[in-house]
């Protein structure tokens, strides 16, 4: 499969998922089950699908059907949750973390730009702004994303959901890290910054 077919692959799986998302938290939130506070779980989807569609094309792209599967299933997971529960703060501080998560998402991948994608990929090093502090953001403003969701929708299968999701994303940032560690630019910016998702923890 040529890198070009593989992108393409990605982003019709990608926009699959994320309608199916759009669908059922619009559901919610036109029923009444949900609150209008989840839209900005599923605005944050949006962004993710739009960066991708737009997304540079990959210099260099994972071929190993194990990869795509880790890939796909960190993207994928969160799309599974469900809506319903009583949240477990008020409403108003949930909505500012989720506002936070989504703030950072967009500001993280304007940093990035087009090197934005799925599969684990070189679409150019990026080693300023939000870069230079941790070098997964885009992962970290998902963990904030989703810890407003599972606060305004706590059930044992979110909680379930994310960790598993949390799980893949992990082993998705390690094999990232593999391919890009063939650029000696990547590998320099790794000695500089030390830390994945939070300073000083991980």
């Amino acid at each position: 499969m040529t890198t070009v077919v593989r992108d393409t692959f990605e982003r019709l799986c990608l926009a699959a998922l994320v309608g199916w998302l759009a669908f059922r938290i619009g559901l919610g939130i036109v029923t009444g089950q949900e609150p209008i506070v989840a839209m900005f779980v599923l605005a944050g989807e949006l962004v993710v699908l739009g960066f991708v569609i737009f997304g540079r094309p990959a210099a260099e792209s994972s071929a190993s059907t194990k990869e795509w599967l880790i890939a796909f299933a960190g993207t994928a997971a969160p799309t599974f949750v469900v809506v319903g529960g009583t949240p477990l703060l008020p409403l108003p501080v949930i909505f500012w973390i989720c506002v936070t998560g989504l703030s950072l998402q967009i500001a993280a991948k304007i940093n990035l730009n087009r090197s934005f994608g799925i599969v684990p990929a070189n679409r150019g090093v990026v080693t300023d702004g939000f870069y230079s502090i941790v070098r997964h953001p885009v992962y970290a403003s998902y963990l904030i994303g989703h810890v407003g969701f599972l606060l305004l929708n706590p059930n044992w299968w979110n909680l379930t959901v994310y960790t598993s999701g949390l799980a893949f994303q992990v082993s998705r940032m390690l094999m990232e890290e593999g391919l890009l560690s063939h650029d000696p630019l990547y590998q320099a910016y790794r000695q500089h910054v030390r830390y994945r998702l939070v300073p000083g923890v991980f």
